[in-house]
């Protein structure tokens, strides 16, 4: 697991680094195709709470053919080979674990740090627009709110998110299975009622729609639409906590991707029936169209409680790739022995990376809480550019590397395999990274001001590229100067061993060169003598001998490297054999 985290030639391992085993209870998995499904919707979209934003930034046709143009060329090609992924390789981490297995530890940090950068951004985005809603509803019925900053209450709204969550989320993995389920049946209800209300308004004439009164913004279309659909790039961290991850990962993406693009359709079709003006769409402006079409309060209220309620199990299910993913990277980095040798230092340690309640330490969901109370401050517009942006690496890379596992790796054991040779899976990872490709142009060219600061999150992006640089700098000089140190400690210790075999231990038997009877003073005199009456031609027999005895000292640790590999081989090998059995007998 820790380095790679996963080979083609290895079983899978727990996050804890032992071998997966079924009948294990201590390694039981905690997703089921149902709890899966549950989790996935929040994270690949939740509902239609805020894209109202999309009517503002561009007419209505290009809308709605974004919105069916992106989930077939982008989500729909990473969904699925994602799935193979996950199926053949079920390793915690998903893509980090999967990019740094093809392209080595040094890369794959990277990964994982822009990974763990992007849904840390994308994360703070949900707080943000229930605290919108919040505010925009009470300062449109209370005249005591009006007087309130609307960028002040929708930051104070969304700390109280925050925290919020931090406390469900460290009850467990369990009961925010359960939190989620009860959320996804109260988040559909307004959108069902609205859509249900609506249908017989619906204008087909204002679908069609061309013209924009303040111009076509495709950098904000492109990442917006992106970012509706990233979700099934990130799932797939939870690859090794699924049972059966072929089948139900393909089982989710089959429910799912159909039931989001008409859940993203529908609401905008029929709130053009209600207003045509494109001006006036922002995010939280849904309550306003649901008290125009029922003449009343009530759908306006039932928005905002289903747009906290989403937005709660949302911030959830993002901020669990960041946390699962900064649980990856120190593992990976620090090592087994080491981590395990902190964790276990002192009972306050014990309690911050303890996994058995929360899937990882509360100290991971504890420092991504802390970050996001940071971020909430700022445009939630900003955010979703930003977090696209910085996802756009990590696609590519992993497009990449799922087209190299189908080169080097032609017979490894996949459970789910996409339809057709070697070309279609090329093909199915071309289109999302030309998709990526294209968002990544529109960005990096919009000057659009922030702050009053052009191209502001081209250079938030370069900053955090430059902040993981300095971080593997500063870890690559550490770590060199700790193994010179670990290096020079080996030498004086075999240098030490030899010196010891060769002119006995002077310390209570006599053979040392003391002029008692051997457990008199030869452990002060003796030692000083014997130091210094060695020639420098035993001096240097002594550095060949302690050369000799770390090379054979080598040798035994690659013998015992190469038993190890060709075990796993063995074992890799069986477990293959036990998913294909299975697989038949689940075909029979």
């Amino acid at each position: 697991f820790f380095s790679p985290p996963f080979s083609p030639s290895r079983p899978s391992f727990h996050r804890s680094g032992r071998q997966m085993d079924d009948d294990d209870p201590n390694l039981r998995r905690k997703y089921s195709t149902f709890s899966l499904l549950v989790v996935g919707f929040f994270w690949v979209s939740g509902g239609c709470y805020g894209n109202e934003e999309l009517l503002w930034a561009g007419p209505p046709a290009y809308v709605f053919l974004m919105s069916l143009v992106v989930p077939v060329v982008y989500s729909l090609p990473l969904a699925l080979l994602s799935v193979e992924l996950s199926a053949a390789m079920p390793c915690e981490g998903g893509l980090v674990s999967w990019v740094e297995t093809a392209f080595g530890k040094t890369l794959g940090a990277h990964n994982t740090y822009w990974v763990i950068c992007s849904y840390l951004v994308d994360a703070a985005i949900y707080p943000i627009l229930a605290g919108q809603y919040i505010v925009d509803e009470l300062q449109a019925s209370s005249s005591t709110f009006r007087e309130l900053r609307k960028d002040t209450g929708v930051a104070i709204f969304a700390s109280m998110i925050v925290l919020f969550v931090l406390a469900t989320k460290l009850l467990g993995t369990t009961w925010l299975v359960r939190f989620n389920t009860v959320l996804a049946a109260v988040s559909l209800v307004p959108i069902l009622l609205f859509v249900g209300w609506g249908l017989k308004e619906l204008d087909p004439s204002t679908w069609t729609v061309t013209a924009h009164p303040v111009g076509t913004d495709w950098a904000y279309i492109i990442s917006w639409q992106i970012w509706l659909y990233s979700g099934f790039l990130g799932i797939s961290s939870l690859a090794a906590e699924v049972d059966n991850p072929g089948r139900s990962f393909f089982i989710m993406i089959a429910v799912l991707l159909p039931l989001v693009i008409l859940i993203n359709v529908l609401p905008l079709m029929v709130s053009l029936a209600v207003d045509d003006n494109l001006e006036n769409y922002e995010a939280g402006y849904f309550d306003m169209l649901g008290d125009e079409l029922t003449q009343g309060h009530w759908l306006g209220w039932m928005f905002t409680i289903g747009a906290q309620v989403v937005m709660v199990g949302l911030y959830n299910s993002q901020s669990i790739v960041s946390e699962r993913c900064t649980s990856h990277f120190v593992k990976a980095r620090v090592g087994p022995a080491a981590y395990r040798k902190f964790t276990e230092s002192s009972r306050l340690t014990r309690f911050l990376f303890r996994e058995s309640d929360t899937g990882v330490g509360p100290i991971y969901i504890l420092g991504a809480a802390m970050v996001t109370l940071v971020l909430v401050w700022a445009p939630y517009e900003l955010l979703v550019e930003c977090s696209v942006l910085i996802i756009c690496v990590p696609a590519w890379l992993l497009c990449v590397a799922f087209v190299y596992f189908r080169v080097q790796f032609p017979h490894m054991g996949r459970p789910f395999l996409l339809p057709g040779k070697l070309p279609v899976a090329v093909l199915c990872a071309f289109l999302p990274a030309a998709a990526t490709a294209a968002n990544f142009y529109f960005s990096v060219t919009d000057d659009t001001p922030v702050f009053g600061v052009k191209y502001i999150k081209v250079y938030l992006t370069v900053a955090i590229t430059m902040g993981g640089l300095l971080v593997h700098l500063l870890y690559h000089y550490h770590q060199t100067r700790w193994k010179h140190a670990e290096h020079e400690h080996e030498q004086l210790l075999g240098s030490q061993d030899q010196l010891d075999k060769k002119y006995g231990s002077s310390a209570g038997h006599g053979n040392g060169y003391g002029n008692g009877n051997g457990n008199g003073n030869g452990n002060g005199n003796g030692t000083q003598r014997r130091w210094s009456d060695r020639s420098e031609e035993q001096e240097e027999d002594d550095g060949d001998e302690s050369m000799a005895l770390r090379k054979k000292r080598q040798e035994e640790e690659d013998r015992q490297q190469e038993q190890q590999k060709q075990w796993q081989m063995q074992q890799w090998q069986e477990w293959q054999k036990q998913q294909l059995e299975q697989q038949q007998q689940q075909q029979q």
